[in-house]
Protein backbone atom coordinates (compact mmCIF):
# COMPACT_ATOMS: atom_id res chain seq x y z
CA UNK A 1 0.00 0.00 0.00
CA UNK A 2 2.81 2.32 -0.05
CA UNK A 3 6.04 3.44 -2.03
CA UNK A 4 8.54 3.80 0.52
CA UNK A 5 11.08 1.98 -0.21
CA UNK A 6 13.34 4.60 -0.73
CA UNK A 7 11.76 7.66 -0.03
CA UNK A 8 11.08 7.25 -4.10
CA UNK A 9 11.80 3.72 -5.53
CA UNK A 10 8.25 2.56 -5.98
CA UNK A 11 7.74 5.98 -6.02
CA UNK A 12 9.55 6.46 -9.17
CA UNK A 13 6.77 4.64 -10.72
CA UNK A 14 4.20 6.11 -9.01
CA UNK A 15 4.59 6.35 -6.13
CA UNK A 16 1.81 4.92 -3.07
CA UNK A 17 2.72 2.24 -2.32
CA UNK A 18 0.67 2.86 1.29
CA UNK A 19 -1.55 0.80 0.83
CA UNK A 20 -1.10 2.85 3.38
CA UNK A 21 -3.41 1.80 6.15
CA UNK A 22 -1.13 3.97 8.23
CA UNK A 23 1.50 3.07 6.49
CA UNK A 24 3.55 6.63 6.72
CA UNK A 25 6.58 7.68 4.65
CA UNK A 26 8.75 10.05 2.94
CA UNK A 27 9.81 10.28 -0.15
CA UNK A 28 9.66 11.58 -3.39
CA UNK A 29 7.07 11.52 -5.45
CA UNK A 30 5.79 11.56 -9.20
CA UNK A 31 2.71 13.46 -9.22
CA UNK A 32 0.58 12.51 -11.87
CA UNK A 33 0.39 15.30 -14.95
CA UNK A 34 -2.30 17.73 -14.44
CA UNK A 35 -4.69 18.98 -17.51
CA UNK A 36 -5.05 22.96 -17.07
CA UNK A 37 -8.34 23.73 -15.24
CA UNK A 38 -8.97 20.09 -14.54
CA UNK A 39 -9.64 18.52 -10.93
CA UNK A 40 -7.40 16.90 -8.76
CA UNK A 41 -8.53 13.65 -6.42
CA UNK A 42 -7.11 12.78 -3.38
CA UNK A 43 -7.96 10.06 -1.19
CA UNK A 44 -3.59 9.33 1.15
CA UNK A 45 -4.71 7.92 4.36
CA UNK A 46 -8.39 8.53 4.44
CA UNK A 47 -9.55 4.41 4.77
CA UNK A 48 -13.78 5.19 2.97
CA UNK A 49 -13.31 8.27 1.82
CA UNK A 50 -12.30 11.19 -1.55
CA UNK A 51 -11.96 14.28 -1.86
CA UNK A 52 -11.73 15.80 -5.55
CA UNK A 53 -9.75 19.47 -6.14
CA UNK A 54 -11.64 20.91 -8.91
CA UNK A 55 -9.94 23.44 -11.24
CA UNK A 56 -11.12 26.32 -9.37
CA UNK A 57 -9.75 25.14 -6.56
CA UNK A 58 -13.02 24.10 -4.79
CA UNK A 59 -13.35 20.62 -3.49
CA UNK A 60 -16.19 17.76 -3.84
CA UNK A 61 -16.04 14.85 -1.13
CA UNK A 62 -18.10 11.61 -0.99
CA UNK A 63 -17.85 8.54 0.83
CA UNK A 64 -18.42 7.54 4.47
CA UNK A 65 -19.65 10.93 5.75
CA UNK A 66 -17.95 10.36 9.08
CA UNK A 67 -14.52 9.83 7.57
CA UNK A 68 -14.36 12.88 5.48
CA UNK A 69 -17.08 12.28 2.83
CA UNK A 70 -19.20 15.39 4.07
CA UNK A 71 -17.59 18.71 3.78
CA UNK A 72 -20.93 20.15 3.68
CA UNK A 73 -20.38 22.21 6.78
CA UNK A 74 -17.19 23.51 5.75
CA UNK A 75 -18.15 24.17 2.04
CA UNK A 76 -17.92 27.46 2.18
CA UNK A 77 -14.67 27.58 3.12
CA UNK A 78 -12.78 25.18 0.49
CA UNK A 79 -12.19 28.19 -2.11
CA UNK A 80 -8.51 28.25 -3.55
CA UNK A 81 -7.71 24.53 -1.92
CA UNK A 82 -4.31 23.96 -3.02
CA UNK A 83 -3.61 20.53 -1.37
CA UNK A 84 -5.36 18.35 0.68
CA UNK A 85 -3.94 16.08 3.40
CA UNK A 86 -5.93 13.28 5.19
CA UNK A 87 -5.76 10.79 8.74
CA UNK A 88 -7.52 7.95 8.22
CA UNK A 89 -10.82 9.59 9.04
CA UNK A 90 -10.16 13.58 8.44
CA UNK A 91 -9.53 15.46 6.06
CA UNK A 92 -7.37 18.89 6.14
CA UNK A 93 -7.24 21.34 2.88
CA UNK A 94 -4.39 23.91 2.43
CA UNK A 95 -5.56 26.93 0.94
CA UNK A 96 -3.17 29.52 -1.41
CA UNK A 97 -3.40 32.00 1.65
CA UNK A 98 -1.45 29.42 3.82
CA UNK A 99 -4.88 28.66 5.99
CA UNK A 100 -6.17 25.60 6.69
CA UNK A 101 -9.63 23.89 6.64
CA UNK A 102 -10.30 20.79 8.37
CA UNK A 103 -13.55 18.19 8.75
CA UNK A 104 -14.33 14.61 9.39
CA UNK A 105 -14.06 12.61 12.56
CA UNK A 106 -13.14 15.74 14.96
CA UNK A 107 -11.15 13.61 17.35
CA UNK A 108 -9.09 12.70 14.35
CA UNK A 109 -7.98 15.73 13.01
CA UNK A 110 -11.09 17.14 12.04
CA UNK A 111 -11.60 19.88 14.25
CA UNK A 112 -8.72 22.01 13.86
CA UNK A 113 -10.61 25.37 16.01
CA UNK A 114 -8.31 25.15 18.77
CA UNK A 115 -5.53 26.02 16.99
CA UNK A 116 -7.23 27.75 13.95
CA UNK A 117 -5.28 31.49 14.84
CA UNK A 118 -2.14 29.45 14.15
CA UNK A 119 -3.03 27.85 11.23
CA UNK A 120 -1.71 30.67 9.09
CA UNK A 121 1.47 30.42 6.25
CA UNK A 122 0.88 27.07 6.37
CA UNK A 123 3.39 25.49 3.66
CA UNK A 124 2.50 21.49 4.44
CA UNK A 125 0.80 18.96 6.22
CA UNK A 126 1.54 15.59 7.52
CA UNK A 127 0.02 13.10 9.44
CA UNK A 128 -0.20 10.10 11.70
CA UNK A 129 -3.78 7.95 12.16
CA UNK A 130 -5.25 10.44 13.92
CA UNK A 131 -3.50 13.70 13.90
CA UNK A 132 -2.30 16.47 12.05
CA UNK A 133 1.43 18.13 12.24
CA UNK A 134 1.34 21.49 9.95
CA UNK A 135 4.50 23.82 8.81
CA UNK A 136 4.40 27.09 8.48
CA UNK A 137 6.73 29.20 6.29
CA UNK A 138 9.00 29.95 9.64
CA UNK A 139 9.36 26.73 10.30
CA UNK A 140 7.05 26.10 13.46
CA UNK A 141 4.71 23.54 13.75
CA UNK A 142 1.47 23.47 14.52
CA UNK A 143 -0.54 20.08 15.76
CA UNK A 144 -3.96 19.22 16.41
CA UNK A 145 -5.99 15.83 16.80
CA UNK A 146 -5.67 12.68 19.13
CA UNK A 147 -3.39 13.65 21.28
CA UNK A 148 -2.07 9.93 22.18
CA UNK A 149 -1.51 9.92 17.64
CA UNK A 150 0.92 13.09 18.38
CA UNK A 151 -1.61 15.85 18.51
CA UNK A 152 -0.14 17.53 20.72
CA UNK A 153 2.81 18.96 20.58
CA UNK A 154 3.48 21.34 23.63
CA UNK A 155 5.90 19.15 25.30
CA UNK A 156 8.23 19.70 22.79
CA UNK A 157 6.91 22.90 21.07
CA UNK A 158 10.37 25.45 21.64
CA UNK A 159 12.57 22.62 19.86
CA UNK A 160 9.88 22.93 16.84
CA UNK A 161 11.78 25.53 15.24
CA UNK A 162 13.68 26.05 11.77
CA UNK A 163 11.83 22.44 11.47
CA UNK A 164 12.30 21.57 7.20
CA UNK A 165 9.85 18.27 6.67
CA UNK A 166 8.14 16.11 9.32
CA UNK A 167 7.86 12.13 9.25
CA UNK A 168 5.29 9.67 10.92
CA UNK A 169 4.45 6.72 12.26
CA UNK A 170 1.30 5.60 13.47
CA UNK A 171 1.40 7.04 16.53
CA UNK A 172 4.06 9.60 16.57
CA UNK A 173 5.67 12.33 14.72
CA UNK A 174 9.28 13.09 13.90
CA UNK A 175 10.43 16.58 12.65
CA UNK A 176 13.87 17.05 10.91
CA UNK A 177 15.43 20.64 11.68
CA UNK A 178 17.12 22.27 9.36
CA UNK A 179 20.70 21.83 11.38
CA UNK A 180 20.11 18.09 10.66
CA UNK A 181 18.48 17.23 14.27
CA UNK A 182 15.16 15.38 15.03
CA UNK A 183 12.41 16.44 17.33
CA UNK A 184 9.65 13.94 18.26
CA UNK A 185 6.48 13.80 19.74
CA UNK A 186 4.05 11.37 20.71
CA UNK A 187 3.26 7.71 21.59
CA UNK A 188 6.64 7.17 23.16
CA UNK A 189 7.05 3.62 22.86
CA UNK A 190 5.88 4.35 19.02
CA UNK A 191 8.76 6.53 17.85
CA UNK A 192 7.67 9.46 19.97
CA UNK A 193 10.47 9.64 22.71
CA UNK A 194 13.80 9.44 20.63
CA UNK A 195 16.45 10.29 23.84
CA UNK A 196 17.53 7.04 23.82
CA UNK A 197 19.38 8.04 20.48
CA UNK A 198 19.74 11.89 20.87
CA UNK A 199 22.96 12.75 20.34
CA UNK A 200 22.87 10.23 17.49
CA UNK A 201 20.81 11.94 15.83
CA UNK A 202 22.68 14.71 14.14
CA UNK A 203 23.26 15.34 10.12
CA UNK A 204 19.91 13.44 9.46
CA UNK A 205 18.81 13.60 5.84
CA UNK A 206 15.96 11.96 5.81
CA UNK A 207 13.53 9.54 8.13
CA UNK A 208 11.72 6.35 7.62
CA UNK A 209 9.47 4.26 9.35
CA UNK A 210 6.91 1.24 9.86
CA UNK A 211 3.51 0.92 11.84
CA UNK A 212 5.45 2.01 15.24
CA UNK A 213 9.22 2.60 14.86
CA UNK A 214 11.38 5.22 12.60
CA UNK A 215 14.92 5.25 10.60
CA UNK A 216 17.04 7.70 10.29
CA UNK A 217 19.54 8.43 7.15
CA UNK A 218 22.44 10.40 8.38
CA UNK A 219 24.56 12.28 6.13
CA UNK A 220 27.73 9.50 5.91
CA UNK A 221 25.39 6.92 4.86
CA UNK A 222 24.71 5.67 8.58
CA UNK A 223 21.08 4.36 10.04
CA UNK A 224 19.53 5.58 13.44
CA UNK A 225 16.54 3.72 14.49
CA UNK A 226 13.93 3.94 17.95
CA UNK A 227 10.47 3.41 18.81
CA UNK A 228 9.24 -0.29 19.27
CA UNK A 229 12.03 -2.78 19.17
CA UNK A 230 9.55 -5.33 17.84
CA UNK A 231 8.66 -2.74 14.87
CA UNK A 232 12.28 -2.14 13.03
CA UNK A 233 13.05 0.19 16.13
CA UNK A 234 16.04 -1.83 17.45
CA UNK A 235 18.89 -1.93 14.52
CA UNK A 236 21.48 -2.82 16.68
CA UNK A 237 22.34 -6.58 15.39
CA UNK A 238 23.19 -5.37 11.39
CA UNK A 239 24.43 -1.72 12.91
CA UNK A 240 27.95 -2.88 11.80
CA UNK A 241 26.73 -3.59 8.13
CA UNK A 242 24.71 -0.32 7.98
CA UNK A 243 27.38 2.19 6.18
CA UNK A 244 26.73 3.75 2.78
CA UNK A 245 22.96 3.16 2.99
CA UNK A 246 20.70 4.91 0.39
CA UNK A 247 17.20 4.30 0.98
CA UNK A 248 15.55 2.61 3.48
CA UNK A 249 11.91 0.65 2.67
CA UNK A 250 9.83 -0.83 5.28
CA UNK A 251 6.74 -3.31 5.83
CA UNK A 252 4.52 -2.77 8.66
CA UNK A 253 7.06 -4.54 11.13
CA UNK A 254 10.65 -4.41 9.46
CA UNK A 255 13.10 -2.14 7.49
CA UNK A 256 15.26 -2.76 4.70
CA UNK A 257 18.03 -0.51 4.12
CA UNK A 258 19.56 -0.60 0.19
CA UNK A 259 23.51 0.14 0.15
CA UNK A 260 25.49 2.31 -2.22
CA UNK A 261 26.93 -1.27 -3.65
CA UNK A 262 23.41 -2.90 -4.26
CA UNK A 263 22.90 -4.87 -1.21
CA UNK A 264 20.51 -4.97 1.13
CA UNK A 265 20.45 -4.83 5.43
CA UNK A 266 17.20 -5.80 6.96
CA UNK A 267 16.09 -6.00 10.59
CA UNK A 268 13.23 -5.90 12.70
CA UNK A 269 10.60 -9.21 13.07
CA UNK A 270 11.98 -11.80 11.10
CA UNK A 271 8.80 -13.47 10.12
CA UNK A 272 7.83 -9.83 8.24
CA UNK A 273 11.08 -9.21 6.46
CA UNK A 274 13.05 -8.48 8.74
CA UNK A 275 15.57 -11.29 7.97
CA UNK A 276 16.79 -11.58 4.30
CA UNK A 277 19.35 -14.63 5.03
CA UNK A 278 17.68 -17.09 3.19
CA UNK A 279 18.37 -14.51 -0.30
CA UNK A 280 21.31 -12.60 0.67
CA UNK A 281 23.01 -14.28 -1.87
CA UNK A 282 20.81 -13.04 -4.51
CA UNK A 283 20.29 -9.20 -3.12
CA UNK A 284 23.07 -8.39 -5.46
CA UNK A 285 22.69 -4.89 -7.59
CA UNK A 286 19.54 -4.38 -6.27
CA UNK A 287 18.27 -0.48 -7.41
CA UNK A 288 14.56 -0.50 -5.73
CA UNK A 289 12.59 -2.20 -3.29
CA UNK A 290 8.89 -2.80 -2.69
CA UNK A 291 6.82 -4.14 0.02
CA UNK A 292 3.49 -5.67 1.23
CA UNK A 293 2.29 -5.56 4.78
CA UNK A 294 4.57 -8.13 5.76
CA UNK A 295 7.00 -9.14 2.68
CA UNK A 296 10.17 -7.21 0.87
CA UNK A 297 9.99 -7.98 -3.02
CA UNK A 298 13.66 -6.48 -4.52
CA UNK A 299 14.08 -5.63 -8.24
CA UNK A 300 17.79 -5.89 -9.72
CA UNK A 301 19.38 -4.32 -12.30
CA UNK A 302 19.26 -7.50 -14.38
CA UNK A 303 15.39 -7.12 -14.04
CA UNK A 304 14.83 -9.84 -11.98
CA UNK A 305 13.06 -9.93 -8.57
CA UNK A 306 13.75 -11.36 -5.14
CA UNK A 307 11.38 -11.83 -2.56
CA UNK A 308 11.20 -12.55 1.44
CA UNK A 309 9.55 -12.66 4.74
CA UNK A 310 6.10 -13.90 5.25
CA UNK A 311 4.90 -16.04 2.49
CA UNK A 312 1.54 -15.52 2.83
CA UNK A 313 2.02 -11.74 2.08
CA UNK A 314 3.48 -12.32 -1.16
CA UNK A 315 7.45 -13.25 0.30
CA UNK A 316 7.63 -16.50 -1.52
CA UNK A 317 7.69 -15.84 -5.52
CA UNK A 318 8.99 -19.07 -6.54
CA UNK A 319 5.37 -20.34 -8.31
CA UNK A 320 6.00 -17.54 -11.12
CA UNK A 321 9.71 -16.98 -10.80
CA UNK A 322 10.33 -17.83 -14.69
CA UNK A 323 8.04 -15.07 -15.53
CA UNK A 324 9.88 -12.37 -13.30
CA UNK A 325 11.89 -11.33 -16.29
CA UNK A 326 12.51 -7.48 -17.62
CA UNK A 327 10.68 -6.17 -14.62
CA UNK A 328 10.40 -2.62 -14.25
CA UNK A 329 8.46 -1.72 -11.77
CA UNK A 330 6.24 -3.53 -8.56
CA UNK A 331 2.79 -2.57 -7.08
CA UNK A 332 1.39 -4.04 -4.38
CA UNK A 333 -2.00 -4.36 -2.30
CA UNK A 334 -1.15 -5.31 1.54
CA UNK A 335 -1.32 -9.25 0.88
CA UNK A 336 0.06 -9.53 -3.02
CA UNK A 337 2.20 -8.20 -5.38
CA UNK A 338 2.10 -6.91 -9.19
CA UNK A 339 5.40 -6.79 -11.08
CA UNK A 340 4.78 -4.48 -14.32
CA UNK A 341 7.35 -6.01 -17.23
CA UNK A 342 9.06 -3.85 -19.56
CA UNK A 343 6.56 -5.44 -22.49
CA UNK A 344 3.79 -4.23 -21.14
CA UNK A 345 2.56 -7.49 -19.33
CA UNK A 346 1.86 -8.63 -15.35
CA UNK A 347 3.18 -11.04 -13.12
CA UNK A 348 1.23 -11.69 -9.81
CA UNK A 349 2.18 -13.27 -6.55
CA UNK A 350 0.74 -13.34 -3.20
CA UNK A 351 -2.69 -14.10 -1.95
CA UNK A 352 -4.58 -15.16 -4.84
CA UNK A 353 -8.33 -13.40 -3.56
CA UNK A 354 -6.78 -9.97 -2.92
CA UNK A 355 -4.82 -9.65 -6.01
CA UNK A 356 -2.06 -11.99 -6.31
CA UNK A 357 -4.24 -14.54 -8.70
CA UNK A 358 -4.86 -12.21 -12.04
CA UNK A 359 -5.07 -15.47 -14.36
CA UNK A 360 -9.03 -14.49 -14.95
CA UNK A 361 -7.85 -11.36 -16.79
CA UNK A 362 -4.31 -12.32 -18.32
CA UNK A 363 -5.19 -11.77 -21.42
CA UNK A 364 -6.37 -8.31 -21.02
CA UNK A 365 -3.15 -7.36 -18.77
CA UNK A 366 -1.44 -6.24 -21.99
CA UNK A 367 0.44 -2.65 -22.64
CA UNK A 368 -0.29 -2.00 -18.94
CA UNK A 369 1.74 1.24 -18.38
CA UNK A 370 0.47 1.53 -14.61
CA UNK A 371 -1.09 -0.07 -11.39
CA UNK A 372 -3.18 0.69 -8.59
CA UNK A 373 -4.39 -1.01 -5.70
CA UNK A 374 -6.95 -0.75 -2.37
CA UNK A 375 -5.95 -2.82 0.30
CA UNK A 376 -7.08 -5.96 -1.55
CA UNK A 377 -7.67 -5.25 -5.21
CA UNK A 378 -5.12 -3.85 -8.39
CA UNK A 379 -6.41 -1.67 -11.19
CA UNK A 380 -4.29 -1.90 -13.81
CA UNK A 381 -4.09 1.51 -16.08
CA UNK A 382 -2.91 0.62 -20.11
CA UNK A 383 -2.04 2.39 -22.91
CA UNK A 384 -5.45 2.90 -24.45
CA UNK A 385 -6.82 4.41 -21.69
CA UNK A 386 -8.58 1.70 -20.94
CA UNK A 387 -8.55 -0.29 -16.77
CA UNK A 388 -8.03 -4.16 -15.95
CA UNK A 389 -9.43 -5.00 -12.25
CA UNK A 390 -8.97 -8.26 -10.12
CA UNK A 391 -8.43 -9.25 -6.70
CA UNK A 392 -11.69 -9.13 -3.90
CA UNK A 393 -14.73 -7.98 -6.34
CA UNK A 394 -16.32 -5.98 -2.83
CA UNK A 395 -13.38 -3.67 -2.61
CA UNK A 396 -12.29 -3.01 -6.11
CA UNK A 397 -11.54 -5.94 -8.18
CA UNK A 398 -14.59 -5.89 -10.36
CA UNK A 399 -15.15 -3.15 -12.14
CA UNK A 400 -17.53 -4.56 -15.05
CA UNK A 401 -20.56 -2.62 -13.53
CA UNK A 402 -18.40 0.82 -15.10
CA UNK A 403 -16.39 -0.72 -17.46
CA UNK A 404 -17.89 1.33 -20.45
CA UNK A 405 -17.04 4.85 -18.84
CA UNK A 406 -13.57 3.29 -18.07
CA UNK A 407 -12.48 4.91 -20.80
CA UNK A 408 -9.57 7.56 -21.68
CA UNK A 409 -8.64 7.10 -17.94
CA UNK A 410 -5.43 9.25 -17.49
CA UNK A 411 -4.72 8.06 -13.40
CA UNK A 412 -6.48 5.86 -11.25
CA UNK A 413 -6.92 6.83 -6.71
CA UNK A 414 -8.25 5.06 -4.35
CA UNK A 415 -8.85 4.83 -0.55
CA UNK A 416 -8.64 1.39 1.57
CA UNK A 417 -11.57 -0.35 -0.19
CA UNK A 418 -12.80 1.68 -4.05
CA UNK A 419 -11.02 3.30 -6.83
CA UNK A 420 -11.94 6.44 -8.74
CA UNK A 421 -10.36 6.96 -12.16
CA UNK A 422 -9.99 10.24 -13.35
CA UNK A 423 -10.43 10.49 -17.10
CA UNK A 424 -8.97 12.67 -19.48
CA UNK A 425 -11.96 15.28 -19.73
CA UNK A 426 -11.88 16.12 -16.28
CA UNK A 427 -15.02 13.43 -15.13
CA UNK A 428 -14.49 10.45 -12.48
CA UNK A 429 -15.94 6.94 -12.21
CA UNK A 430 -15.81 4.98 -8.98
CA UNK A 431 -15.86 1.86 -7.76
CA UNK A 432 -15.58 -0.91 -5.43
CA UNK A 433 -17.05 -0.45 -1.63
CA UNK A 434 -19.58 2.21 -1.95
CA UNK A 435 -19.69 3.18 1.42
CA UNK A 436 -15.74 3.22 0.63
CA UNK A 437 -16.28 5.75 -2.04
CA UNK A 438 -17.28 3.17 -4.68
CA UNK A 439 -20.68 5.18 -5.22
CA UNK A 440 -20.13 8.48 -6.65
CA UNK A 441 -23.67 9.28 -7.52
CA UNK A 442 -24.56 11.48 -5.29
CA UNK A 443 -22.02 14.11 -6.42
CA UNK A 444 -21.51 12.97 -9.83
CA UNK A 445 -22.79 16.13 -11.45
CA UNK A 446 -20.28 18.01 -9.78
CA UNK A 447 -17.19 15.91 -10.53
CA UNK A 448 -16.67 17.95 -13.46
CA UNK A 449 -12.96 19.66 -14.39
CA UNK A 450 -11.44 17.75 -11.39
CA UNK A 451 -7.37 17.70 -11.70
CA UNK A 452 -6.92 16.10 -8.34
CA UNK A 453 -8.35 13.20 -6.14
CA UNK A 454 -7.14 12.45 -2.35
CA UNK A 455 -8.15 9.56 -0.88
CA UNK A 456 -6.06 6.65 0.92
CA UNK A 457 -4.00 5.57 -1.76
CA UNK A 458 -3.62 8.49 -3.81
CA UNK A 459 -0.24 7.66 -4.38
CA UNK A 460 1.59 5.81 -7.84
CA UNK A 461 0.64 2.61 -8.64
CA UNK A 462 3.95 1.75 -7.95
CA UNK A 463 3.46 2.57 -4.56
CA UNK A 464 3.71 0.09 -1.76
CA UNK A 465 3.10 0.03 1.50
CA UNK A 466 6.34 1.43 2.54
CA UNK A 467 6.17 3.70 0.13
CA UNK A 468 2.86 4.79 1.40
CA UNK A 469 4.34 5.39 4.74
CA UNK A 470 7.38 7.36 3.66
CA UNK A 471 5.12 9.37 1.62
CA UNK A 472 3.25 10.07 4.69
CA UNK A 473 5.84 10.34 6.85
CA UNK A 474 6.94 13.25 5.18
CA UNK A 475 5.09 16.61 5.49
CA UNK A 476 4.06 15.50 2.13
CA UNK A 477 0.17 16.04 0.24
CA UNK A 478 -1.31 12.83 -0.63
CA UNK A 479 -1.59 13.52 -4.17
CA UNK A 480 -1.30 10.60 -6.51
CA UNK A 481 1.33 10.21 -9.47
CA UNK A 482 0.24 8.42 -12.24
Amino acid sequence: MFLFNSPHTALKSLILHFVMRGFYISLVILLPRLVQGQVSITGARIEKAFAALRGNGSVITWGDASSGGDSSSVSSSLVNVQSIYSTLSAFAALRVNGSVVTWGDASSGGDSSSVSSSLVNVQSISSTESAFAALTGNGSVVTWGDASFGGDSSSVSSSLVNVQSIYSTDYAFAALRGNGSVVTWGEASNGGDSSSVSSSLVNVQSIYSTFFAFAALTGNGSVITWGDASYGGDSSSVSSSLVNVQSISSTAYAFAALTGNGSVVTWGRASSGGDSSSVSSSLVNVQSIYSTLSAFAALTGNGSVVTWGDASYGGDSSSVSSSLVNVQSIYSTDYAFAALRVNGSVVTWGVASFGGDSFSVSSSLVNVQSIYSTYFAFAALRVNGSVVTWGDASYGGDSSSVSSSLVNVQSIYSTAYAFAALRGNGSVVTWGDASSGGDSSSVSSSLVNVQRIFGLKSLPSTSSPSQVRQERSRAKSVEHIG
